[in-house]
């Protein structure tokens, strides 16, 4: 087993995992305000978490990738994400009779 490393004065953030969703809504109160007016927390958080998880790259991720990582109901992603697709905020390819995968829109 690998010990973990241990922050030291020189290094005092090191990590080599990305940014999760819930250490990026640590992000200043009036930020959210003025960049992202009328935007619920859920919204926020899988808007956050889709970004985080492009990493640079166009990647699709699935409803479920979504919800599991978010600990989020599964009937509460959907209408969440349409309001985003609505927004402009993301591209959603639809399934038969669900959203089978969203990407964050970062303009063309």
């Amino acid at each position: 087993m690998v010990d973990p490393v241990k922050p030291s004065p020189d290094n005092p953030t090191l990590t080599t995992r990305k940014p999760s969703a819930s250490r990026l809504l640590r992000l200043p109160k009036q930020f959210i305000e003025e960049e992202l007016p009328g935007m619920s927390l859920v919204e926020l958080k899988i808007y956050l978490y889709l970004l985080v998880q492009m990493d640079g790259q166009t990647q699709w991720l699935t409803c479920q990738e979504i919800e599991t990582a978010l600990q989020i109901k599964r009937t509460s992603s959907g209408p969440v994400l349409r309001r985003l697709e609505q927004r402009g905020l993301v591209r959603i390819i639809y399934g038969k009779r669900r959203i089978k995968y969203v990407q964050p829109y970062l303009g063309s």
